[in-house]
């Protein structure tokens, strides 16, 4: 907490991870534990849940850390060390779920007696690997994990699409709605896809040529976002 002689200021942070298979998690106050004991739970089985009636949905439940000191920092990021990983054909530390870390800084006027707030949302999206090179086999019912690869992969090719059928709809002038999709995912980054926000995308891709089908597919993935026309909104 800081003061000046516009008022008072406070930065908080949150962290959590969505998984469809691990369930929504804090990550300040994980519980994943081993990842090689995958079971599979639902959303609001860890205390975070996404109220999706909520224009735009949010996320309730999870713990809001004031940053203060180095110490809060230190445990941020503890936090966020915690996410779900696990290994693959591909990478021996794969992300398996979606990590979403947010910064909110509240302001209280206390000549208009007026609190405001900005938010800041940090989003790393799991990787997308193909089934069997991760996996040593097509079929995602092989195992947990293969399980796990697919809903990660699919949730993916579901923002994806979320993506092209909102420029279509633009293009169009037809009304567009992301209530259409299943994911929390794409709730979650609504804001971001429509001019509600200032919003950057960045792109990881291998630059091994054994790797050039997935990164083919990644970086056509950042084509469909690089179609988005953003423009805040006041």
């Amino acid at each position: 907490m800081s003061s000046s002689g516009k008022g008072k200021y406070v930065l908080t942070a949150n962290a959590i991870e969505l998984s469809m298979v691990l369930g929504n998690n804090d990550m300040l106050n994980s519980t994943n534990g081993d990842e090689k004991n995958i079971k599979f739970s639902n959303s609001g089985v860890h205390g975070v849940c996404i109220d999706r009636a909520a224009k735009p949905p949010r996320i309730f439940g999870m713990e809001e850390v004031i940053l203060e000191s180095e110490k809060d920092i230190y445990r941020l990021f503890a936090g966020i060390s915690s996410r779900c990983t696990t290994g693959t054909g591909l990478n021996q530390s794969s992300s398996r779920s979606h990590c979403f870390v947010n910064l909110h800084l509240y302001h209280y006027d206390p000549a208009g007696d007026t609190i405001s707030t900005s938010r800041f949302q940090f989003v790393d999206l799991a990787g997308s690997e193909r089934m069997e090179d991760a996996h040593g086999d097509k079929d995602y019912r092989a195992s947990a994990n293969a399980v796990q690869g697919m809903m990660v992969n699919y949730s993916l090719t579901m923002l994806g699409q979320a993506v092209r059928d909102l420029v279509s709809c633009r293009q169009k002038k037809k009304k567009f709605s992301f209530r259409a999709y299943m994911f929390d995912l794409i709730q979650l980054l609504s804001e971001s896809l429509t001019g509600q926000a200032l919003t950057a995308v960045f792109v990881c891709v291998s630059q091994a040529p054994a790797n050039a089908g997935t990164t083919f597919n990644a970086l056509d993935f950042g084509k469909v976002f690089s179609r988005l026309n953003l423009r805040k909104k006041l």
